[in-house]
């Protein structure tokens, strides 16, 4: 703060350098106005942010349709009689209902990894990441850094979003399902009848996706609140004892309920840490916050390190459950479509290695700009990976194999 007579010295001055009696110093611009005027968006850019994540959406979608459905028909041929016509019809479109329920499986799991990641994200990265920033500046009141508001709002948008979106999708699940269920002569009005869909909702399946479009949908009206996220996150992964290979192995109340819900837990962290680390990232390099960086990337990467660990344990369990041998593997359509999750695996392990052994080390001795922009990079590569790769495998894992 300047002091008064300070001020009245400054002002007394003015009119000399009016008269010419003390030398005028060049009218500059200050530099933080010009750099305000370089940092604001263009009149256009929500539009078209919004344009290129619809667009983005829709290729995301467009892939999946592609790997799950169309490279994965059956290769039915026309019948020699009217009968063998329509049981070719109707084989088809049973399987195409489950083909296209495989897809709406996907986005759901998708969706859900994101809100359960960003749950995760903020309690075990986060939030002992800001700890240490802030024991970092307890002496110094003056440069501790601000709360970071604009980052949860970004962070709470998206998990919103992506619970909408995971909801949605669980509904329009429930009448796939009740389609690929149909039986010979039964249409598509007939299937979604009252009754069959009460069926529906009654199976395993039915009730996992009800839990889970519940979970969600708290977690999607609440993202700011503590009680929601421990509520919708245990909703949602209470939902996942019902399906998958605990119910496929006949013993869903074995030791594979609470492997497959760990399982669950550390594929939410990896897959949807790494989408709002990139987020997380970007906001606080821009905001200039370099130290609050490196400690957000250091602490994801010790949590990832252990999801490593547990990722590989629970998935020689759950996979050793379902093939019984290693003979199917190559022999088996499930088996196929867990090998090419396992190469997908291994190129995300790659990515992570990377990042863990050259990127991160060079971040904490130099700052460098170079290994900033690598490393957002690879973990761009990693979640891509995991959705296009990982998750769409294991939708063709639950769906028939490959």
């Amino acid at each position: 703060m300047v002091a008064p007579s300070d001020r009245i010295a400054t002002w007394s001055d003015e009119p000399e350098r009016t008269l010419g009696l003390v030398p005028s110093e060049p009218a500059t611009p200050p530099r933080l106005a010009r750099l305000d005027i370089r940092r604001l968006p263009p009149p256009n850019a929500g539009r078209l942010l919004t344009v290129g994540r619809v667009v983005a959406g829709g290729c995301a979608l467009l892939v999946a349709v592609v790997v799950l459905v169309l490279l994965r028909l059956p290769d039915t041929r026309p019948g020699t009689g009217l009968l063998d016509g329509r049981l070719d019809a109707i084989v088809r479109r049973t399987v195409l209902a489950d083909r296209a329920l495989a897809v709406t499986s996907w986005v759901a799991t998708v969706a859900t990894l994101v809100v359960l990641g960003g749950v995760i994200f903020r309690l075990a990265v986060v939030g002992p990441a800001q700890r240490a920033v802030l024991r970092g500046h307890s002496g110094d009141h003056h440069r501790r850094p601000a709360a970071g508001r604009g980052s949860t709002m970004e962070r709470e948008a998206v998990m919103t979003n992506a619970a909408w979106i995971g909801s949605g999708a669980g509904v329009l699940a429930i009448f796939l399902r009740a389609i690929s269920l149909s039986g010979v002569g039964v249409g598509v009005a007939a299937s979604l009848a009252p009754a069959r869909l009460g069926f529906v909702l009654g199976s395993p399946f039915g009730l996992s996706t009800l839990l889970r479009t519940a979970g969600l949908a708290l977690l999607g009206r609440a993202p700011h609140e503590r009680r929601a996220w421990w509520l919708g996150g245990l909703v949602i992964l209470g939902s996942y004892s019902l399906v998958g290979h605990p119910r496929a192995t006949g013993s869903p109340a074995s030791l594979l309920v609470a492997v497959q819900v760990v399982h669950v837990t550390v594929a939410a962290t990896w897959f949807g840490g790494l989408v709002f680390l990139v987020l997380e990232l970007r906001r606080r390099r821009r905001s200039g916050d370099p130290r609050g960086s490196a400690l957000l990337v250091t602490r994801f990467s010790a949590v990832a390190s252990l999801g490593v660990v547990l990722a590989a344990t629970t998935g020689a369990l759950l996979g050793r459950s379902q093939l019984g041998s290693l003979d199917a593997l190559g022999a088996t359509p499930y088996g196929r479509a867990l090998l090419a999750k396992l190469a997908c695996v291994a190129l995300v392990l790659a990515l992570g290695a990377y990042n863990r052994l050259v990127l991160v080390p060079a971040i904490d001795r130099t700052d460098a700009r170079r290994a900033w922009t690598r490393f957002r990079r690879t973990c761009v590569a990693e979640a891509l990976v995991m959705a296009f790769g990982v998750l769409l495998a294991t939708a063709a894992m639950t769906s028939g194999g490959l």
